[in-house]
């Protein structure tokens, strides 16, 4: 058995999602991967069982990642309209900056390889940001009665936005914007 190198690993899952930001996850084979990577097809399955298990691992690293620079860059700050400041300001930047990443995510969101267990795990990778919304929430400057997830829905849809007016020249994103 081959021994798995973590390297050739990390550029496995780079070009995962580089080809699914350029083809789509439908557009996705493993024969592109491969031809990539620069590995035998067979070779890619010493990595990864199979597509599925390839592209869930993918999207849990990247959501992760994505996580964890989030939880490392918001400040806690007392005073709660500046934590959501930054919450938005980040998902902006992210968004902006990691369009390859946001993408992937997105679009795996979106598909048929996510089951309740997947997204039990999301919930959980995701309890930082609801704890910001529940902060709100507490404070009583969020609705008390509204899911944290609805909150989560309308921050994602509102700074997507924003970024593609952005990307198309329509505002400018800046602190004061």
């Amino acid at each position: 058995m081959k021994l798995k190198d973590p390297i050739k690993e990390r550029k496995i899952m780079d070009a995962t999602i580089d080809i699914v930001h350029a083809k789509g996850l439908s557009g996705f084979k493993m024969s592109e991967l491969a031809k990539r990577v620069k590995v035998s097809p067979s070779n890619l399955y010493i990595y990864f069982k199979n597509k599925e298990d390839l592209l869930l691992s993918v999207f849990f690293d990247t959501a992760k990642k994505i996580v964890n620079h989030f939880n490392e860059s918001i400040p806690n700050h007392p005073i709660y309209k500046k934590r959501i400041e930054s919450v938005f300001q980040f998902i902006i930047h992210a968004k902006i900056n990691k369009i390859k990443e946001f993408s992937f995510v997105n679009q795996f969101v979106q598909s048929p390889y996510l089951n309740k267990k997947h997204f039990e795990q999301i919930d959980l990778i995701l309890e930082n940001v609801f704890g910001i919304f529940r902060d709100g929430q507490t404070e009583m400057i969020l609705k008390d009665k509204v899911e944290v997830e609805l909150i989560f829905a309308l921050v994602d849809g509102t700074t997507s936005k924003l970024v593609e007016l952005h990307k198309k020249g329509k505002i400018n994103l800046d602190k004061k914007t």
